[in-house]
């Protein structure tokens, strides 16, 4: 009986030591990625009927999550008169004293500060992102310069010229290691979707000029936070 219990406990010991370990750096950077840079989730399950714009800035090949913004109207705060025409945005990036040289280096070190915490589980996890990240909101229209800057989104390239070119030009662009930005406007039954380096003209260069436009008027958020959200379902509607 002793020896079936030893062999017992040699089989179960190689799983638990498994299930200690931490996650490796790239699980690690996507779990985080999943859980609290998804902006979509940032207003609650009301902000998907109010959502207006969303940007996700990438730093690397290792597509560090550098930060990610939501935009929406007003009404999503609770309906009032007028609210249609508001604009309210909300940011989660990592917490840094001051701002890096490199943005990209905002989101590695993020990754590394959780790394260094050993094996997290959901609520671990959720736990250490609220000690390690910035979670913040901005009223637009109290924001100097921050409408003219959205509406700038308007006058982007949003396809590239070479795509539409009869003849391919013999130029050959070389883009290496490039942080990159998903912007997505989205509205009834329409959405345009930019997802690229950061280039001249085009949204991605936009988005990174409003999120620079916008930066003075940022403030803690008292909204819900969305990483704390029960796994599998949808957050809380947020109370603004």
């Amino acid at each position: 009986m002793r020896r079936l219990g030893f062999a017992v406990l040699a089989m179960l010991l190689p799983a638990v030591a498994q299930a200690q370990q931490p996650d490796d750096y790239q699980t690690l950077k996507q779990r985080v990625t999943d859980i609290a840079f998804d902006p979509d989730s940032f207003f609650g399950e009301q902000g998907r009927y109010f959502r207006i714009a969303t940007i996700r800035y990438r730093g690397d090949d290792w597509a560090f999550p550098v930060y990610a913004i939501a935009i929406s109207n007003g009404c999503v705060l609770g309906r009032a008169p007028g609210c249609e025409a508001r604009r309210i945005a909300r940011m989660v990036r990592g917490t840094e004293a001051k701002p890096p040289e490199r943005p990209r280096w905002r989101g590695s070190a993020l990754i590394g500060r959780l790394g260094k915490l050993g094996p997290l589980d959901r609520p671990g996890l959720a736990r250490a992102l609220d000690a390690n990240v910035d979670w913040l909101e901005a009223d637009l229209d109290q924001c100097a310069g921050a409408r003219a800057a959205l509406s700038q989104a308007g006058e982007a390239r949003w396809i590239a010229p070479e795509l539409l070119a009869s003849k391919p030009s013999d130029d050959i662009g070389i883009v290496l290691h490039a942080d990159t930005i998903r912007v997505e406007f989205a509205g009834f039954l329409r959405s345009a979707v930019y997802d690229s380096y950061i280039a001249k003209g085009t949204p991605t260069a936009w988005a990174d000029g409003f999120a620079k436009a916008i930066e003075p008027c940022w403030k803690p958020s008292a909204a819900p936070r969305p990483w704390h959200a029960a796994p599998g379902a949808k957050p809380a509607p947020s109370g603004g």
